[in-house]
């Protein structure tokens, strides 16, 4: 009798421990796939790429970070690797010291939900879901042309490729670099320059007579 309730107890520890593991690992696959983000791959995948080809990582990576994504985030985020390990960052130089850690076997692939960012509007953003942060990031849209800068040739939509207007080299075109050049694409200058505020530039580059912004073929 005795050998027979040891027998059924040790059958319900055995059925209890399978059962607590499998809830663990379902548990687990479960938390991996609500926080997997094509989005967070995009973000820093570009960053990368821009830290590959720049050197003044920081303040490029930041600029890049605005200017293609449209928000920064509030601290701390934690971001997860293809192989399901983690990193919390609580500022910008973890957060851009860890891009340079990326390398085509080890990358970021998820982001745990919720998180918070500030936006370029100012505006704090709580980001539930992978949904939401989609939509930041492709909400970022220089030209209004449905295309997101970050995979936008032309930001401007001018004709004329943001690699051509990159001087300085930096995945920015130079209108967006501070403020000035053509960011409405209709020939004009936005104000390089511009003391009188109507739109053209004060300089003449070539001596045509024409400030250098007014379309008329100054430098």
């Amino acid at each position: 009798m005795k050998t027979a309730n040891l027998f059924k107890l040790l059958i319900f520890i055995i059925v209890s421990v399978f059962s607590l593991t499998s809830c663990q690992k379902e548990d687990i696959a479960n938390n991996t796939e609500q926080n997997d983000s094509a989005s967070v791959k995009t973000v820093t995948d570009l960053l990368k790429n821009s830290s590959n080809e720049n050197s003044n990582t920081s303040e490029i990576l930041q600029r890049q970070m605005h200017y293609n994504f449209g928000f920064n985030f509030n601290y701390p985020v934690t971001l997860i690797f293809n192989n399901g390990s983690s990193a919390t960052i609580s500022n910008d130089e973890q957060f851009f010291s860890l891009i340079q850690s990326i390398t085509e076997s080890s990358y970021i692939n998820g982001i745990s939900f919720p998180f918070s960012v500030k936006t370029d509007n100012n505006d704090n953003v709580n980001v539930e879901n992978e949904i939401v942060f989609s939509g930041i990031i492709n909400g970022a849209d220089a030209d209004g042309d449905g295309n997101p800068n970050y995979s936008d040739n032309d930001d401007d939509n001018n004709g004329i490729p943001d690699v051509d207007e990159d001087t300085n080299g930096d995945g920015i075109p130079d209108n967006n670099d501070n403020g000035n050049g053509d960011g409405n694409g209709d020939g004009n200058g936005d104000g390089n320059g511009d003391g009188n505020g109507d739109g053209n530039g004060d300089g003449d580059g070539d001596g045509d007579g024409n400030g250098n912004g007014d379309g008329n073929g100054g430098d």
